[in-house]
This record gives C-alpha cells, structure tokens and sequence, in this order.
C-alpha cells in the first residue's frame, strides 16, 4: 500500500518545526532540504500577469476552492437509502457519458490500491486527517476522463492552461457528486473522490486495469485520446459489472518519440 503523507502536496502540507513536520522528517530526513526548497510557496501568485487580472484568477479558484469544500461536505453526509434497490451498472455509465465523460470503465479495489494513510492535503476541506489510517472499505471504483481543451492546454504554462485545468477538476469533482447521490439513493456506500480528496491514487490503478498506460510524462496515455485527459473515480459498494479490456502499453512509442 501506498502512504498518501509520502505525496508531495503532503509534504509541503507539514508546518515547519510543528509536531507533525518532526515526526515525518525523521523518518524521512532524505526529501526535507528539497521540501523545505519548496514549502511556503505559492504557483498562483508566480503567475506573470498584471495585478488586476492576476487578482481575478485567484478569485476565480477560490470561489472553486469555496465551492468544493461544500460540496464535499453535502456528498459525505448525504445519507445512504436503508433499502437497496437494484442498479444497472450501464445506467451508471450513461450518467457520466451524458455529463461529458469520454470513458468510463467499472473496476475492482483491492486493500493495496489504497493509501495507508491520510496525509494533510484534506487540511484545505477543513479536515485535520494526518497521520490517520484508511479503512479500504469501498469495492469497486468507477473511472471515468472528460478532455482538457486542446487550444487551452497549448498555451501552458500560461494562465489558460491553468484556468483549463482548474474547471475539468470541477467538472470531473460535480460528475462524481452526482453519481455518489444516485449510488446512495439505490442504498449503496459511495465516495466521491476529487482533487482534494483522494483514498486511492488514480494514476496506478488506471493501467493496472488497462484503462491507459502512463507515458514519460507519468501522465495517464488512453489508447483513444491520448493524455489530455482529467481523470477521476467514484468509490462504492454496490454490485457492479466489472470491465476487462485487454494490455495497452505505450511506452515503446515513447521511446521512439521521447518527446
């Protein structure tokens, strides 16, 4: 099992000379120097752009930023229906594909597709986690991408790549409130997983099912359309159809290119 404190943005979560910055840099003495490099910083405020518009975007994410934190709240605590009712895992499907999804694919979790451990990058939903196991409870994940505008993307490291980037994260987060209310409804447990909140990495769990491969740029490569991609899941219970799709491996294409 992975451990979710050992990520980066947990990582620069710790406070320098707190009790939980001790604690994690004494077992791990090898990355401090370079978090310490790093920790503080912020990449909105590095953003080359004049002050009025630069103050416009970080509005902009923090009504996301708003938004999020509420609705995560509203998903995990909206109750679980006493009495199952049958689903049918393609309604599901198309739930996400009418949203915008470009695929969707069920899968099975295992207790090692998850992290050990939470780590602070749920402090921004007002969470104080660290340091606390995960109970691997859900059995099935639900993937599913949405598509990065191409003409956004190509501007990066601009601030429409950003801007971009920043609405897919709502996008595929709202998808998930809404398949994590209809998975309650029918009486199954369900977890939206999003940007600030993750139990189980993604970019694992994808290939091990061959929903893509991951290229050079440890990004998610689909066999169809490629890496531009926003992808994210649902946790659950509920009995689902699993689907198998054959080894997709893109990586000798990678080394050929090796762009």
């Amino acid at each position: 099992m992975r451990d979710e404190r050992n990520t980066f943005f947990s990582r620069l979560g710790l406070e320098k000379n707190t009790d939980a910055y001790q604690r994690y840099y004494q077992d791990h003495p090898h990355t401090q120097a370079l978090d310490d490099a790093f920790r503080g910083g912020d990449f909105k405020h590095a953003l080359k752009l004049p002050s009025d518009v630069k103050q416009s975007v970080f509005d902009y994410v923090h009504q996301e930023d708003v938004w999020l934190t509420h609705a995560h709240h509203e998903s995990v605590s909206y109750p679980v229906a006493l009495n199952p009712k049958p689903i049918h895992t393609q309604d599901l499907k198309a739930l996400l594909y009418d949203e915008g999804a470009l695929d969707v694919m069920v899968v099975p979790l295992e207790k090692r597709d998850y992290y050990s451990h939470h780590g602070t990058v749920k402090e921004s939903l007002h969470l104080d986690l660290n340091d606390l196991p995960i109970e691997p409870k859900y059995t099935h994940a639900i993937l599913y991408a949405t598509e990065l505008d191409a003409t956004a993307i190509k501007q990066a490291p601009f601030v429409e790549s950003l801007l971009e980037t920043m609405r897919q994260y709502s996008n595929v987060a709202n998808m998930a409130f809404k398949l994590t209310k209809v998975l309650k409804d029918h009486g199954y447990e369900a977890l939206a997983q999003h940007r600030e909140y993750y139990e189980l990495p993604l970019v694992p769990l994808a290939p091990k099912h061959h929903f893509g491969t991951v290229g050079m740029a440890n990004h998610i490569i689909h066999p169809k359309f490629g890496n531009r991609l926003r992808l994210n899941a649902v946790l659950t219970t509920a009995p689902l159809n699993l689907d198998t799709r054959p080894k997709f491996d893109v990586r000798r294409v990678c080394r050929r290119c090796a762009l």
